[in-house]
C-alpha cells in the first residue's frame, strides 16, 4: 500500500461523507434542538403573517351617504357605517352624495365624492 493512500486514510478517517458544515455533522440531541428553533422560527412567522393580513384587506365601496358625524368621524353608506380616517373626514361630503370609499377593515381610508 502506498504511502499517500494511508495518509488519506487518516487525514479523513471519522469524517461524514458530507465534508460540508451545519445539519450534516449534527446527531441525535443536535438534530432534535435545531428542528425545535425551526419550527419556532415558522410558527412566529405564520402568526406575524395571519396578524398582518387584514391590514392588507381593502374594499371599494359606492354607494349612497345616508349620515354623517364630523363630531365623531362616522359615516353611514349604504346602511353600513364606518368610521373615517383624518384624510377622508376632510373631503367636503354631505348626506345624500353618491360617494366611492377604500375601506380597511371597518375605517373609510379614501372617500370620493363621484358626480
Amino acid at each position: 500500500m502506498k504511502l499517500s493512500s494511508l495518509f488519506y486514510r487518516r487525514q479523513y478517517e471519522g469524517v461524514p461523507c458530507c465534508l460540508g458544515t451545519g445539519i450534516f455533522q449534527m446527531q441525535g440531541k443536535e438534530v432534535t434542538k435545531m428542528t425545535k428553533k425551526l419550527l419556532v422560527v415558522f410558527l412566529a412567522l405564520a402568526v406575524a403573517l395571519a396578524i398582518s393580513l387584514p391590514s392588507f384587506a381593502q374594499d371599494m365601496v359606492v354607494g349612497k351617504v345616508q349620515a354623517l358625524n364630523k363630531a365623531a368621524n362616522k359615516i353611514t353608506i349604504n346602511g353600513s357605517e364606518y368610521s373615517l380616517s383624518k384624510k377622508a373626514a376632510l373631503v367636503n361630503v354631505k348626506v345624500g352624495d353618491i360617494v366611492q370609499a377604500t375601506v380597511e377593515g371597518n375605517r373609510v381610508t379614501e372617500l370620493f365624492v363621484m358626480q
